[in-house]
């Protein structure tokens, strides 16, 4: 069967490739070899089983199909059928859903024997988009699994390009790929193309190509055989895995990509309507699936799933497909039967006391039985109920099974052996196991209970209990009877603690703690991969040592050559607080290289905190050095047997861990030893940072007592303080004493946090503002002074309290009246009272006036600067302005248009005039968008202009004229101008009517022209048939060419009749049988048919020739006109291209045109005269483009170059303010600058301004040369810009721009050399100043007191370190040091004087440090100056940077005005394209034309002299801003030179300089404008984006004209294109 499988497959494969006559005779005798092997029993003629099979079937037979596509599905859609003739008419249909003659479903697919008409499915066409990337699925779903032979498709339309097929084996499985057809299959499916699957690879689905041609069109039939090319299909029988490759319960067809012609690029709706899929046929080939188990497939009705197909099982199987045993029949395991092994169900052996089994294929593996008995009589079980059931025994084969009798307490559970004995519970023993076993108790339903010893907490975690008790004998810091709970004083129990618990620290202040949460292993470690890892080597009195690290060995080593011992000393990373290492093993290897050892008990040694404990080697187990490297362990724990010699406590060990100074391991035992160190490991702990990090528990966190808190109880509560004050952390915590008057106060040093108006250490005197007794503990000791803004008051002998410090603005006693220039109503007299505040009135006062404001309500009475009002806030009826910003005097006049306002008034706060209808501008000075005629005095009136025919909303402002759109004319721009149709958003374009052939040149709305008689075409430029000579009204050709017209009608017709049969013979479908007789009798007919087709031709040649040559002869005639016309057009360009030149040349133009006329009759001799000159023309107006183009590149170039030069000019200016912002903030340094400052920090600011200088130098520097470049591309571009356009340019000077920028660049380089010598000449007085300090520092730190007052000092110093830090990123404050130093010296001196004897040592060096601080301030100073001529030389390159912009600015104007050149030559082209026809009659349109140009020549003159003026202004302000710029930095060089004049700093002279800063800062704002300079830069700018934007809509407009005359040339014939309809006629 396996052989007919493989042919079958084979068959249907090639049989699909022959021709139809040959496929039809196989298709027969494959049926006749079905019928023969329909199906097979599964018994023979004499009862033996053997292999049986339901018989071949077509599974897809009637089936329901699905598809995700189907024409006409929800509207009827039409569709075209392939002929494949390339323009050849199609034959087209619809596709309608809704009819049965028209619809085309997926049921079609299966049902080809139903009917005798063909029927098929369809998709949509390609002009739905169905194509790929768009696939359709076509599934069929066979209701269970069938053994596939072979799939196939006959198509109605051409097979696809690309298509696959997919199956699955379960019917909620995946898709599996089953076969791919493709032309292009790597691209497609990703697979190659190939016909033979390895064996390794036999399920791999394949890939075609022979399928994936477009022909044949319709019928292409295409077979699937699941067995081809697959090597095992000749072992079939022993292959599972192909029986499971042909094994399928659902199929799926997935159309990928149609095959076309390649038309389809050209979107012609019926050429798309001929491309979709088409399927007559979908056969799948195969059997019912049954494992060779049964004969035949029937219909099941079940009441979950309803009717479906099932196999008639035998052979003892059951199951859809026989693919399981029957209930007794599991002793061997269901196999598929083969042609060799039927492999029947074999009955179970249950030794007769059951008749139910399952199979056990662990059983079968066993013993070659697998059948599992169930339900098994007489207290029996087992796989043949060969044993008893649980809970029963048999003493032997023969005797019946007794029950055991378990007791259910003691018992683990009911069963026992075959002597009866039970299985106990834990802790209990017997046959029954109801007794306890010893040192258990308490027999129970959980058997004996146990001691349950803690095993970590049990000594030697070995867990041992009392037999009477059941107390359990414990580690030393462990307790309970269990041993499960840690002493007092202890946490942590951990079974590798040979203590079980750790000791508590808590700074001593607590026994109770627990484990805390949150840490993770965080080991130190020394590999000494790359070096000694800051290792040293020191003896034991802090003898220097020599360590050698050896790089190969990777390890350090000690030797010596006396007795004297010598130490590892361990680095600082393993120093410091390493109390969380405390009960860890510090680990590390060693080994000992000349002689014995001599031990001691200081071989490894800890120090910290004050204390010392020490080790022999040896402790702890650890093995005697040798001179093999061993491994020692040092448990950091106080217990005396881990041999510490010192015997510390726990407390005193973590102590001495607090604070770890020094690690010692004795390296040297002896003369000439050496001891060599390796992997040295101190385990630590960490805050987690993770989930994966293994957590520790070891970190203790203490349960602290009242006053106490943190996790160590390291800190006292707030209202707690250290006794003694500054103890420390061990130090224990009291009550804070604070007279009653506060709730906290200061940890260290006890200082109350005070309330209830008290101030002191312990909140002992009454706060400013108060007056009382704060020593009586009550919180109304101190009373608020009955003094305006809380101000400080005294208490009189007599109990009356007088204000001692009046607040500014109050006079009197009590502060109860206001003072001159303030207000207000402090005692209430007018209502409730009110402080006294200053006069508000909005600076628009004088201040040196008396009486400003009224005392008492504050009413402004002396206004100023045309301001008025309650607080002189607003400006004065008729002015406007901001009458509160500064400076003062922004009240100006409204200056209202009386034309266009109601008034002369405004708003006062933008100046805004009250306008009248229709009029904008703050004075009303101009129309609205869409408005004119302001001067009527009534408000401007609506243009009114058309939306559709005009450009713009806004008319012109005297005349109220709309700009209209071409061809549109009209006040509104609302009508088509003559010889102009179709009035739309476009414009309205010409009518272009011929003038021979048209009756009017005006035309229809839809541009069609009024013909003459004989004319033809929208635009009459065309005779009809038998019609010639449009010049003369088409006049008709004589009565002979009607004849020829008849035969050419006839003609016509009898191909119409020959189309129309071809197409009928096409279309026949391929199944409907052909009568070749019929056939033979129609082809004779037409075969005549063609013969008389041939006489009538050749007879009609004769008269065709005459008419031919006649038609000869008028075709000449017409070329030769055609000739005069392009020579009179060439001669017309060339007169109006010349008079392109100037206006003067207009009366040449009528010379050239009065010259054209007489040479008509001469127009074949000058032909190629004028063709040379068109020729000519057109590379003149390619130079011209060629212009353009460059004229766009360079105004590109120039906008780039106008952006760069802004964004530099901003950072010059944003220099410029962070200089100023630095002296600002200088000054305001010096003035908060006082005893407390930090000198060391003012030190090391100075020298980081020295970089910040540099930096800053360099900066310019680099703007400077880029200024420099970018000036340069500017003047050469402008350059060549003025010489391609021909006009004059403003002047433009830019070889002194160039020596600028290099004067800027050299200064720029000599600054940053200066500061370079003065950072390197100061470098070792800085460093010298660096080290003064730090000795007064180390001074400073021997006294107690002083010590105290010093840190506050510090604290401070650091306050102030962080102000220069910031003052820094703003800019240099030089300045504000050198007075802060001084001030700083001063304040210093009298605190110092003021302290015990141990600090006025360390005083002493003060002179030294003012000395250096003298020599720093000079350099600072140096400093300064340097900063100002970079700041000045910042200016000067914004200078440039402001004549780079104005160079670059009129660079720009110029290249518009070439543009605009640019663009009137456009226009006269286009003009000449346009204008032929009209220029032959009426050359006054040329004059028209050469005014207009002389028009704009003048605007362009005009724009010319604009630039240059504007270039000229720029100029002139630029120089302004230069002296402004110079004036003000010459005040601040005065400004330096007085401080460098300077001897001793003196505040009056501090202020002067201070008011000439302020000068100079005016200078800056107002004389300047920088904000205004930088306005008109951008506006700059902005005008030249938008000139680019037009020069881009400009070109873009002249690039689309140009393609479009190049498509009118294109599309113009080679010949006369009205002799097209006669001519060709005649040549067919």
């Amino acid at each position: 069967m396996a052989g007919l499988l493989w042919s079958l497959s084979g068959f249907h494969r090639r049989s699909f490739t022959t021709p139809r006559p040959v496929f039809l005779l196989l298709a027969y005798l494959c049926t006749a070899v079905l019928a023969q092997e329909s199906a097979v029993p599964c018994y023979d003629e004499n009862g033996r089983a053997q292999r049986c099979q339901p018989e071949f079937v077509n599974a897809a037979f009637e089936l329901d199909a699905e598809a995700t596509n189907t024409c006409g599905q929800y509207q009827a859609k039409r569709y075209c059928r392939q002929t494949g003739v390339t323009g050849a008419t199609r034959a087209c249909a619809y596709c309608d859903a809704s009819s049965e003659q028209s619809s085309h479903p997926a049921n079609y697919l299966t049902d080809y024997h139903k009917e005798k008409r063909m029927t098929w499915w369809q998709s949509d066409t390609m002009l739905e988009r169905i194509q790929f990337p768009n696939s359709v699925n076509l599934t069929i779903s066979l209701g269970k699994a069938f053994s596939i032979t072979y799939i196939r498709l006959k198509f109605y339309s051409a097979r696809p390009e690309s298509f696959a097929i997919y199956k699955r084996t379960t019917q909620d499985g995946p898709w599996i790929p089953y076969q791919y057809y493709s032309g292009s299959c790597q691209q497609t499916y990703k697979v190659p193309v190939s016909t033979f699957a390895p064996v390794s690879e036999e399920t791999r689905a394949l890939c075609s190509d022979d399928f994936s041609d477009i022909s044949p069109l319709t019928g292409g039939n295409i077979a699937f055989g699941t067995l081809e090319g697959r090597p095992s299909a000749y072992s079939f029988d022993d292959s599972e895995v192909l029986q499971e490759w042909v094994t399928a319960t659902d199929i799926l067809v997935m159309l990928t990509r149609l095959n076309t012609f390649g038309d389809e690029v050209f979107e012609v709706p019926d050429v798309l309507r001929s491309y979709y899929y088409a399927i007559s046929d979908f056969s799948i080939g195969g059997r019912c699936k049954c494992n060779g188990h049964a004969s035949e497939c029937i219909n099941s009705t079940n009441p979950d799933s309803g009717v479906r197909l099932v196999c008639r099982c035998e052979h003892f199987t059951a199951g859809v497909d026989c693919n399981e045993c029957l209930p007794f029949y599991n002793d061997a395991p269901w196999k598929p039967a083969t042609s060799l092994e039927v492999n029947e169900c074999q009955a179970c052996n249950c030794n007769g006391r059951s008749n139910r089994c399952t199979f056990d294929q662990d059983l079968y593996d066993r013993t070659g039985h697998g059948g599992n008995c169930l339900d098994c009589e007489g207290n029996t079980a087992g796989h043949s109920c060969e044993r008893c059931r649980d809970n029963f025994y048999q003493t032997s084969v023969d005797d019946v099974c007794q029950p055991c009798n378990c007791d259910p307490v003691g018992s683990l559970n009911l069963q026992c052996d075959s002597y009866g004995q039970c299985v106990c519970k834990t802790g209990v023993t017997g046959e029954k196991c109801n007794q306890c076993l010893p040192d258990y108790f308490n027999f129970d339903v959980i058997g004996c209970t146990s001691c349950a010893c803690n095993e970590a907490g049990s000594a030697d975690n070995n867990p041992v209990c009392d037999t009477n008790s059941g107390s359990c004998e414990c580690k030393v810091n462990v307790e309970g009877r269990r041993c499960d709970s840690c002493k007092s004083g202890y946490f942590n129990l951990q079974d590798d603690d040979p203590f079980g618990c750790m000791s508590c620290f808590c700074h001593g202040h607590s026994p109770d703690c627990t484990s805390a949460p949150g840490y993770e292993y965080a080991n130190l470690q020394s590999k000494f991969n790359i070096g000694p890892e800051d290792w040293i080597s020191q003896g034991r009195y802090n003898e220097e040592g020599i360590l050698v690290f050896n790089g190969i060995r990777r390890d350090i080593g000690i030797a010596s050559t006396n007795d004297r011992p010598f130490y590892f000393i361990a680095p600082d990373k393993y120093l410091g607080d390493k109390r969380l290492s405390y009960g860890q093993e510090m680990t590390f290897q060693f080994r000992h290289i000349g002689g014995d050892p001599s031990l001691t008990v200081e071989d490894v040694i800890l120090m910290g905190s004050g204390l010392t404990i020490s080790a022999p080697i040896v402790a702890q187990d650890n093995p005697t050095p040798g001179v093999i490297p061993q491994k020692y362990t040092f448990r950091l724990r106080e217990e005396q047997a881990l041999g510490w010699v010192q015997r510390p406590s726990a407390f005193d060990f973590q102590r001495l861990l607090s604070n770890l100074t020094a690690i010692m391991i004795r390296a040297t035992y002896g003369d000439n030893s050496q001891g060599i160190l390796d992997d040295f490991e101190l385990p630590t702990v960490r805050r987690a940072v993770g989930p994966g990090a293994e957590r520790v528990d070891f970190v203790e966190l203490c349960r602290c007592p009242t006053g106490y808190i943190g996790q160590f109880c390291e800190s006292c509560d707030g209202k707690f303080r250290r006794d003694p004050p500054g103890g420390g952390p061990y130090a224990q915590c009291i009550p804070c004493e604070c007279n009653g008057h506060a709730d906290y106060c200061e940890e260290s040093s006890g200082i109350c946090i005070c309330r209830d108006n008290t101030v002191g250490d312990q909140c002992e005197s009454c706060a400013p503002g108060f007056y009382g007794d704060a020593s009586s503990g009550t919180q109304d000791d101190c009373q608020p002074c009955p003094c305006p803004g809380g101000s400080e008051c005294m208490e009189m002998d007599n109990g009356d309290v007088m204000c001692t410090n009046c607040p500014m603005g109050y006079v009197g006693n009590r502060c109860e009246v206001c003072a001159d220039g303030f207000y207000g109503d402090p005692q209430g007299r007018y209502g409730p009272p009110t402080a006294c505040t200053p006069c508000q009135c909005s600076g628009n006062i004088d201040l040196n006036a008396v009486g400003n404001c009224d005392r008492v309500t504050g009413e402004c009475l002396k206004c100023i600067y045309n301001t008025g009002g309650t607080y002189c806030e607003n400006c004065l009826a008729g002015f406007f302005g901001d009458a509160l910003g500064l400076p003062k005097g922004q009240c100006r006049r409204c200056d209202c248009n009386p034309t266009g306002s109601f008034g002369i008034e405004c708003n006062q706060v933008n100046g805004q005039c009250a306008c009248l209808p229709f009029v904008i501008g703050r004075e009303c000075d101009e129309c609205d968008l869409g408005y004119w005629d302001i001067r009527s005095g009534r408000g401007c009136q609506p243009c009114n202009c058309d939306f559709t025919g005009s450009t713009s909303a806004q008319c012109e402002g005297e005349s109220g004229q709309c700009p209209c759109l071409n061809g549109v004319g009209g006040l509104y721009c609302d009508q088509c101008e003559y010889d102009h149709y179709g009035f739309s958003s476009s414009g309205c374009p010409s009518c272009s009517c011929d003038r021979q052939g048209s009756a009017d040149l005006n035309c229809t709305n839809d541009g069609v022209c009024v013909c003459k008689d004989g004319v033809i075409g929208d635009k009459c430029n065309q005779c009809r048939e038998n019609h010639y000579n449009i010049a003369l009204g088409c006049v008709a050709c004589p009565a002979c060419y009607n004849l020829v017209q008849d035969r050419v009608n006839d003609h016509r017709e009898d191909l119409r009749k020959l189309a129309d049969l071809i197409n009928n013979a096409t279309n026949i479908p391929s199944g409907t049988p052909l009568n070749d007789k019929d056939f033979e009798k129609k082809l004779a007919q037409l075969e005549e048919d063609l013969d008389e087709t041939i006489v009538a031709a050749k007879s009609a040649e004769a008269q065709d020739s005459r008419l031919a040559r006649q038609y000869g002869d008028l075709t000449d005639n017409l070329d030769a006109l055609k000739d005069q016309l392009n020579f009179i057009l060439e001669n017309i360009n060339s007169a109006e291209g010349d008079s392109a030149d100037s206006s003067e040349e207009v009366a040449g133009a009528f010379v050239v045109i009065d010259r054209i006329k007489q040479l008509l009759e001469e127009a074949q001799r000058k032909l190629d005269e004028g063709w040379m000159f068109l020729h000519n023309q057109n590379e003149t107006a390619r130079n011209k483009s060629e212009q353009v183009l460059e004229m766009q590149r360079l105004a590109q170039q120039a906008r780039e170059l106008s952006s760069g030069q802004e964004v530099q000019s901003n950072d010059i200016e944003g220099a410029a303010i962070d200089a100023k912002e630095t002296s600002e903030e200088a000054l305001r340094l010096v003035q908060r600058g006082g005893p407390d400052s930090d000198i060391e920090g003012l030190i090391n600011q100075v020298k980081e301004n020295y970089t910040d200088a540099e930096e800053l130098f360099a900066t310019a520097a680099m703007l400077a040369e880029e200024s420099k470049n970018k000036a340069d591309a500017v003047h050469s571009d402008s350059t060549a810009l003025l010489s391609k356009s021909r006009q004059p340019l403003p002047l433009y000077n830019g070889d002194s721009l160039v020596d600028n920028a290099d004067d800027i660049k050299e200064e720029a380089q000599r600054i940053k050399d200066e500061a370079a010598n003065i950072k390197a000449t100061n470098r070792d007085l800085l460093d010298q100043v660096e080290q003064q300090a730090d000795e007064a520092t180390k001074l400073l730190e021997d006294g107690n007191k002083a010590q105290q007052k010093l840190d506050l000092l510090m604290v401070k110093a650091h306050s102030a370190e962080m102000e220069a830090d910031a003052a820094k990123n703003q800019g240099d404050a030089t300045l504000a040091e050198a007075k802060g130093i001084l001030e700083d010296l001063l304040g210093f001196n009298e605190k110092v004087e003021s302290s015990k004897e141990e600090a006025r040592i360390a005083l002493q060096r003060i002179p030294g440090i003012i000395e250096k601080i003298d020599q720093a301030n000079e350099t600072s100073i140096g400093a300064q100056g340097t900063i100002d001529a970079a700041e000045e030389d910042a200016l000067k390159a914004r200078e440039v940077a402001g004549m780079a912009e104005a160079n670059a600015t009129a660079a720009s104007e110029g290249a518009q005005i070439i543009k605009q050149q640019a663009d009137d030559i456009n226009l006269i082209a286009q003009a000449q394209n346009d204008r032929a026809d009209f220029l032959k009659d009426n050359a006054t349109q040329t004059m028209m034309e050469l005014g207009a140009l002389e028009t704009q020549a003048d605007d362009d003159s005009e724009l010319i002299q604009q630039a240059q003026m504007k270039a000229n202004d720029a100029k002139r302000k630029t120089d302004e801003a230069t002296q402004a710029v110079q004036g003000a930095l010459d005040q601040v060089n005065q400004i330096m030179d007085d401080l460098n004049g300077l001897s001793d700093l003196n505040p009056n002279r501090l202020r002067d300089i201070e008011e000439d800063f302020g000068n100079v800062k005016r200078t800056f704002e107002r004389d300047l404008n920088i904000d205004q300079v930088m306005q008109r830069l951008a506006d700059a700018e902005q005008q030249q984006r938008g000139w680019i934007n037009t020069y881009q809509f400009s070109l873009d407009e002249l690039r689309k004209q140009v393609a479009n005359i190049q498509d009118i040339s294109d599309s113009l014939p080679d010949f006369c294109p009205n002799s097209d309809i006669l001519e060709n006629a005649g040549r067919r």
